[in-house]
């Protein structure tokens, strides 16, 4: 099988992967968050395919020998904890790197973030990058412009092996057999209305407040504001903004699996007004569900048009007269798709290519 990805550098790589190679990749996480985010199961769940047998990342012991590759995913997440949780679990992680690289593990980490989202411990953060970065082996970043903001913050990373992966679409993963009419009927919404969504954790930088302000501005369109909110001030804030406007309805929980769909499919349009985005696995959730994504300006929607073209990505400034105008843009897309305009992020071609950084940076070909 021949396989060829672009590394971040210019570059392209053909591989050959012969399926008896068998590479043993430790990831953090591979499959135990696949009810929070199926993110790494929808990779790994592939990789047998391509010579690759992946297992959930533990604490090494002190004898034996290490896997070819240890893949980390979110090491910043611990800092949107408690200080001695974090403290605990960046060391813990740093000992495991340092143990596996003696016995020639590679070490590899997918950028999600560039800091934990809170910044609750800005300098102890700092001194884990600085002990973290120089032990890599490789990075994945999700898209070209998440790749140029992490080196433009970490230059030492043009030391290192980078490429480039695209996030996997979540077809299939969740309960998806509502129509929009369907969706609405089950919220109690006119099968007329004008439907915005945001669905996804609350948090500060998503800049919920500001979205349900504008809609405030809005007459005739409807808000759904679908997610858990952790931060109490946060919370009291949002149902203090739509006390006086019906047309914004939240609803301040973890949505299951299952239940997603009705906020998704109920939708025109997926507002999606962060105050800083990298990547957005809710982008590309809404657009498993045959939604239109709206995104504030910036590089990563001017990607994913290249990506996804056909009008599915909307983006602009978070004014009113802005997401009147991606409404009436997306009214001429279908409600729903057999999928072919994600083929970019399929999670079997996401497993190839991911595989193919494995079989890269071992020199496997």
């Amino acid at each position: 099988m021949l396989l060829t990805l672009a590394d971040g550098q210019g570059l392209a790589i053909t591989i050959i992967s012969v399926s008896p190679i068998r590479v043993r990749v430790s990831a953090q996480p591979a499959f135990a968050n696949r009810h929070l985010n199926p993110y790494n199961a929808r990779i790994y769940e592939h990789m047998e395919d391509y010579g690759v047998s992946v297992y959930e990342y533990r604490v090494p012991p002190l004898w034996g020998s290490g896997p070819d590759i240890f893949h980390v995913h979110w090491p910043e997440a611990p800092f949107n904890h408690r200080w001695i949780t974090a403290r605990i679990a960046t060391e813990s992680l740093l000992a495991s790197i340092r143990w596996m690289k003696s016995r020639g593990t590679k070490v590899v980490w997918t950028i999600h973030n560039l800091s934990a989202h809170e910044r609750k411990y800005p300098g102890c953060e700092e001194r884990f990058w600085q002990r973290f970065i120089p032990q890599l082996d490789g990075v994945i970043a999700l898209s070209e412009s998440s790749l140029m903001a992490a080196c433009s913050l970490r230059p030492e990373l043009s030391n290192v092996p980078r490429f480039v992966v695209a996030h996997p679409h979540y077809r299939g993963e969740y309960a998806d057999s509502a129509s929009r009419s369907e969706a609405r009927r089950r919220l109690g919404i006119d099968a007329s209305s004008k439907v915005l969504t945001f669905f996804g954790q609350i948090r500060d930088y998503k800049n919920v407040p500001s979205l349900v302000e504008t809609v405030n501005k809005m007459p005739n369109v409807q808000l759904l504001v679908a997610g858990r909110s952790r931060d109490a001030r946060l919370s009291a804030e949002l149902v203090r903004l739509v006390q006086s406007n019906p047309s914004v309805r939240l609803y301040l929980r973890h949505i299951p699996s299952d239940e997603a769909q009705w906020y998704l499919r109920a939708a025109d349009l997926v507002v999606l007004p962060y105050r800083q985005i990298l990547n957005s696995g809710s982008a590309i959730l809404a657009l498993s569900f045959d939604r239109a994504v709206w995104l504030p300006s910036g590089p990563l929607p001017q990607e994913l048009e290249g990506d996804v073209p056909g009008g599915w990505i909307q983006h602009g400034v978070l004014r009113p007269e802005a997401l009147y105008a991606a409404l009436s843009a997306v009214t001429r897309l279908p409600e729903t798709t057999d999928g072919r305009h994600l083929n970019r992020f399929s999670p079997r071609r996401v497993a190839e290519e991911t595989a193919g950084v494995y079989h890269r940076l071992l020199d496997i070909g």
